[in-house]
């Protein structure tokens, strides 16, 4: 688990943010290859470059315009928060546990930033297919 000191920076709000197995591993992986440094404690950071100086935000979008320019289509990196929203309730995990993992300060917010589709809501309602189509008065009552 993550949780950010005095909770998500732009909102304060507390966050637990989990760690999956693999993402421990990878963290162990860079720790043994020292590809960059992961330290406990280096003003806050978690990840540095391999001179240990901090990872700023604009090495970050250049990364992310070179995968534009490359081909990616649309993408923003605050995109990887509203997917990891959608995947963990796919999961079934909580609202609750949701909200809190991603420092969601309200339900307005968290709503607006899911993305789920048809395919989510035949899958809550244990069913694989979803009635495609525009369904009349006069159908409804006929199946009755």
């Amino acid at each position: 688990m993550i949780v950010p000191e005095g909770g998500r920076k732009k909102t304060e709000v507390h966050q637990v943010s989990p760690l999956t197995q693999r993402a421990c591993a990878i963290l162990d992986e860079i720790k043994a290859e020292k590809r960059g440094a992961v330290v406990t404690n280096l003003a806050g950071l978690v990840f540095t470059r391999r001179d240990v100086s901090p990872i700023t935000k604009d090495m970050i979008h250049a990364q992310i315009e070179k995968a534009i320019r490359a081909g990616v289509k649309k993408f923003k990196f605050h995109d990887y928060r509203n997917t990891a929203m959608t995947q963990w309730r796919r999961k079934n995990v909580s609202v609750d546990a949701v909200m809190r993992a991603g420092a969601w300060s309200s339900t307005q917010m968290y709503k607006r930033y899911l993305d789920m589709n048809e395919d989510d809501i035949a899958a809550a309602f244990g069913t694989s297919q979803i009635a495609t189509g525009i369904v009349t008065q006069e159908q409804v009552a006929l199946a009755k």
